[in-house]
């Protein structure tokens, strides 16, 4: 049966592209289902990316449009790439199996984060079988930010994954270089393509 997957935040500049992107390549290669990837934003940048990746995709800007493309594609998976835009994330969440939220670990990013929290929370008490999750992206593992984020987040009863994505150039420039640490060879994207992974298999395995 088809699962669609929501990656999205309502506040911007947190990985949520680049962990869709990532997302969907290990759906593909690493566990070979076939997956479609829906970009739900008005930036066209990703596409050259999920060209080289040979990752089929739709760009669908419109919440109507998109519940009916999402629902007529016949795929394993489904990877919808949210825009910051609270009203499509809501919409979205009326109907998609997964959502997974990156968030930074800074005060302001936690401090915007309670709206997404609410959002998610709300739709939780009225779909049961919907399954969300969030985890930290982005993280400095020198700082004490991410200690202080899963303190945020056990506070406000959040599903919180417990692998963290580091910020790292190698991810930055992915896509840049158009493809994925599932893609490269030498040992730093090697570590990286593991914590993906852990992350990735973490969220399924909690569902």
């Amino acid at each position: 049966m088809k699962k669609i997957i929501a990656v999205g935040n309502t506040k911007g500049g947190v990985g949520k592209t680049t962990t869709a992107v990532h997302l969907a390549d290990w759906l593909q290669k690493v566990k070979g289902s076939e997956v479609v990837f829906i970009n739900a934003s008005f930036q066209t940048g990703v596409h050259d990316w999920l060209d080289e990746l040979e990752i089929s995709y739709y760009q669908e800007k419109d919440p109507d449009e998109l519940y009916a493309l999402a629902e007529s594609i016949d795929a394993d998976y489904v990877v919808i790439d949210l825009p910051g835009a609270s009203e499509i994330v809501r919409e979205v969440l009326d109907y998609c199996d997964f959502m997974l939220t990156p968030v930074q670990p800074s005060a302001l990013d936690l401090k915007d984060g309670i709206k997404m929290i609410n959002i998610v929370h709300r739709k939780l008490k009225l779909r049961k079988n919907l399954h969300a999750a969030f985890f930290l992206s982005l993280v400095d593992l020198r700082s004490n930010a991410a200690g202080d984020a899963q303190a945020y987040f056990n506070k406000h009863k959040v599903n919180l994954l417990d692998t963290k994505i580091r910020r790292l150039k190698l991810i930055r420039d992915s896509p840049l270089v158009l493809s994925t640490a599932f893609r490269q060879t030498d040992a730093a994207s090697k570590l990286v393509a593991q914590e993906y992974e852990s992350l990735f298999k973490e969220f399924f395995a909690d569902a």
